[in-house]
């Protein structure tokens, strides 16, 4: 069998997944162009189960997506005005919005193409060299991303899937509201809109 066969073999079975063969070619190192080496890749990839999809994926509606690459091209234009004049722009990369840090992301490149301020929190503390942690120093309950919009502190708490809100995170939605600023809990990208259109 030659070298070709082989990986018309690969291709095929894995359904012209390039992931998938990247994959398994990252495993099967060193990387050497040879029949053998295909061969062990082909058999890798036979005795591995195909990863079914997630089943989390959330399909937001399509103006969310409008107003996102909209976001990311008015960002362009400000920034790199002679780039854009000359026809050089790029959509946003799309982000999975269906888990925390995918939101998370969405919300913070939104905030930051629209000129508003936006900054993700870390209340999990950090990792000492010998495995121990450190207490992170940050109140417990604050929100994943601390937002200034139109002049407001807003405090934007992400939750997906089944995840609650906490009693902590719910005493800090007190006290933030009552201070004056706003502390929201989000599940999608389109609750997130619509509550910065509100703000």
């Amino acid at each position: 069998m030659t070298l070709s066969d082989i990986k018309s073999q690969i291709w095929a079975f894995t359904n012209k997944d390039l992931d998938r063969v990247k994959a398994a070619v990252k495993v099967c190192q060193p990387e050497e162009n040879t029949v053998q080496y295909w061969q062990r890749v082909l058999l890798y990839l036979q005795s591995t189960p195909e990863r079914k999809p997630s089943k989390r994926k959330v399909k937001e509606p399509d103006w969310v997506y409008e107003r996102y690459n909209k976001a990311y091209r008015d960002y362009q234009a400000r920034e790199f005005p002679v780039w854009v004049k000359d026809g050089h722009t790029l959509d946003a990369r799309q982000c999975d919005t269906s888990t925390a840090n995918g939101l998370q992301t969405f919300i913070q490149n939104y905030l930051t193409w629209t000129g508003s301020y936006g900054n993700r929190i870390n209340t999990t503390g950090r990792q000492l060299p010998d495995g121990k942690w450190i207490k992170g120093t940050t109140k417990r309950g604050t929100g994943d991303i601390l937002a200034c919009i139109s002049g407001r502190m807003v405090f934007f708490e992400v939750k997906a899937g089944k995840d609650k809100a906490s009693d902590k995170q719910l005493e800090q939605q007190r006290k933030v509201r009552a201070s004056g600023g706003e502390y929201l809990f989000v599940r999608t990208a389109e609750e997130f809109l619509t509550e910065y259109e509100k703000l």
